[in-house]
């Protein structure tokens, strides 16, 4: 493997008329489009349940309601200060991932 300069990348980026934050722009992109993906995953184990009616109707609205304050969370606002938002969002997410494991176990 070999390893790259600085310059030639700079090179690079220069030949091809790259800006840099183009480039952050796409890493974002990459990890938003990996949340999107980890969602639609459990959106699926979701259905699935839904549809074994592995679930009672008081827990499918819980995690329905869960899941629309995750999706809510993470529509684009204006930037803010940081805050404890994030944590909460994460936490949010456990909880539904810990809710249908344990669905899933029973």
């Amino acid at each position: 493997m070999a390893l790259v300069k600085l310059e030639d990348i700079k090179k690079l980026l220069d030949e091809n008329k790259i800006n840099l934050k183009d480039l952050e722009k796409v890493t974002e992109l990459e990890e938003i489009k990996k949340k999107n993906e980890k969602i639609v995953g459990l959106l699926d184990k979701f259905e699935k349940m839904v549809n074994n009616k592995k679930i009672s109707a008081s827990k499918v609205n819980e995690i329905l309601e869960n899941i629309t304050v995750i999706l809510n969370d993470n529509l684009p606002k204006r930037k803010a200060r940081k805050s404890n938002s994030t944590a909460q969002k994460e936490k949010k997410v456990e909880d539904v991932e810990n809710q249908i494991e344990n669905i899933e176990k029973s």
